[in-house]
């Protein structure tokens, strides 16, 4: 049986810098200062830096990661059949 871990959200983004902005680039050719691809935030293009940095998008909504939906539709599954099965043979 496997054991999943959730991550506190919260607790690892915070201290972190968001990025807030879609333009890729300012006028100049820049990557923008608060846009994903943000030097600011993540460090010099090319440096060992970025490669490491953290960074998040506040999305304004609760999203659930796509294997933890999946493991808890199985559950589900399973408690439905197990319901059923208890349910016939009480009846």
């Amino acid at each position: 049986m496997s054991v999943i871990k959730v991550l506190d959200v919260n607790t690892f983004a915070r201290g972190l810098k968001p990025v807030t902005s879609t333009e890729m680039k300012t006028r100049s050719g820049e990557f923008n200062e608060s846009g994903l691809f943000s030097e600011e935030i993540f460090g010099t293009e090319g440096s060992l830096d970025r490669s490491k940095s953290f960074s998040f998008i506040n999305l304004s909504t609760k999203v659930i990661h796509p294997t933890l939906y999946r493991h808890i539709i199985r559950l589900e599954r399973k408690l439905y059949i197990e319901i059923q099965y208890l349910h016939k043979k009480l009846n």
